[in-house]
């Protein structure tokens, strides 16, 4: 086989491969957004930890992360907040859509109780990643860096 082909090929191969690993999801309008989560908030992000997670009576071998995110609230359209901090878990990556929040950026989140593939995992030795102030998202919630057009679309929802 030529060179040419080779390569093309080994480009449909890893096209093909990356297109099974990627998130899949249609986002809803912002209307249809904020009436799905259960938060739905403003704020910027002061910290970012990958955190080591074990599944809740389950033996695995294989490593599982999720990203801890905390958020300082500057508005919530949406939600009961203790606090004017809550903590965000998202998937690191890989097919369940994972978040990518970077400390000192302001968001506009999405946000969920409980995530259901997401339900039965604990920090070692810590209590399970859900409780008050603390909510799921991922890249199909509309979660987005802060957008006034999308502000606006909120605050008309008021």
């Amino acid at each position: 086989m030529s060179l040419v082909r080779c390569l093309a090929l080994l480009l449909v191969l890893l096209i093909a491969t990356s297109a099974t690993n990627a998130c899949d999801c249609v986002l809803t309008d912002v209307k249809e957004a904020v009436k799905r989560s259960d938060a739905v908030l403003v704020g910027t992000v002061v910290s970012v930890q990958n955190m080591e997670v074990m599944p809740l009576n389950v033996f695995t071998h294989f490593k599982l992360f999720v990203r801890r995110v905390e958020v300082v609230v500057e508005r919530a359209f949406k939600g009961r907040m203790v606090s004017d901090t809550v903590v965000i878990y998202t998937a690191v990556e890989g097919i369940e859509c994972g978040f990518e929040f970077l400390k000192g950026q302001r968001y506009i989140i999405y946000g969920d109780r409980d995530q259901e593939q997401f339900r039965d995992l604990q920090v070692t030795g810590e209590k399970p990643l859900s409780g008050r102030g603390t909510y799921w998202t991922n890249t199909c919630t509309r979660t987005r860096l802060f957008d006034e057009a999308e502000m606006k679309e909120l605050e008309a929802l008021e």
